[in-house]
């Protein structure tokens, strides 16, 4: 795997800094992708939602030279989400309910993600508390404290949210939050567990993609590049996810393929691939 010419070089970006910029952009950009994007593969949507528009790709520069480690993110490739984060929230804030029963639950976790998106964790989380007393049945007020939680940075409570929320009614978003957490905090297995679990329920680019990453970080280098081809299958126009297959064929010794995929990133727009091609060209491949 580490063989000749192309080492894995940067060694993985520390996986912690990378889930965490991925939570964090979850958090903030109004749509996440437009009635956004696919799992954070779930992306934080309109009205204010969390909605990172795009996640950054993680994957190092694998063909840069020698044992160098980055300790920071060299901000990339992006890959968007298709996976609409907010549309669990919303489907319980119908209109009618909300105009005959201002005080019901779904009125309270509509008001409480208002105060969200506008900073104010404090009676975003009064209210859903409440919202929660009225109604500990309903499944998306759980997943609601999660994503709160999660914007504030506390992530094994909102953990505990998520999983609380799937107890009542099993959805894709909140395993994939929960394979983002355990990632985050290097519980690999636990993380592939969970985005496996988000895939059964919503099989999506985005959870792919983390699940190749995650079997990157755990050297399964073969067990990577399979996700990540059937990403690639379900949309091959995402620049990050020929950039990190060029980085496993690599690890592999795979250089001509790896070259190949890094074409294919370059020309999608990726930021670095041409440094990769350079880099592989350089020595000899």
């Amino acid at each position: 795997m580490k063989n000749s010419g192309c080492k894995k070089t940067e060694s993985k970006i520390q996986r912690s800094e990378i889930i965490s910029d991925r939570l964090k952009k979850n958090q903030a950009v109004k749509i996440f992708f437009s009635a956004a994007l696919f799992l954070l593969c779930f992306t934080l949507i309109t009205a204010g939602c969390s909605k990172p528009t795009q996640t950054p790709d993680n994957r190092s520069s694998a063909t840069q030279g020698n044992n160098q480690e980055s300790s920071s993110l060299l901000a990339s490739d992006y890959i968007d989400d298709p996976f609409d984060l907010d549309a669990y929230e919303a489907e319980d804030l119908y209109n009618v309910t909300l105009s005959l029963n201002p005080q019901g639950s779904p009125s309270l976790q509509k008001k409480a993600i208002k105060f969200r998106n506008d900073g104010d964790f404090a009676a975003c989380i009064k209210l859903l508390d409440e919202a929660i007393e009225k109604s500990p049945d309903m499944s998306s007020l759980y997943y609601s404290k999660g994503r709160t939680l999660l914007m504030m940075q506390r992530y094994l409570e909102a953990y505990d949210f998520f999983k609380k929320s799937i107890d009542k009614k099993p959805n894709a978003e909140s395993y994939y939050f929960m394979g983002l957490i355990n990632a985050y905090l290097k519980k690999y297995d636990e993380s592939n567990r969970d985005l496996q679990e988000a895939m059964k329920l919503k099989p999506n680019v985005y959870a792919l993609y983390s699940l190749g990453i995650t079997c990157d970080d755990l050297e399964e280098n073969e067990n990577a590049l399979e996700y990540y081809n059937r990403a690639i299958e379900m949309d091959n126009t995402l620049p990050a996810l020929w950039y990190s297959k060029g980085i496993v064929l690599c690890q592999l010794s795979r250089y001509s393929d790896a070259r190949d995929a890094f074409n294919q990133a370059l020309k999608l727009g990726s930021p670095r691939a041409q440094k990769a091609l350079d880099i592989l060209k350089n020595k000899g491949f």
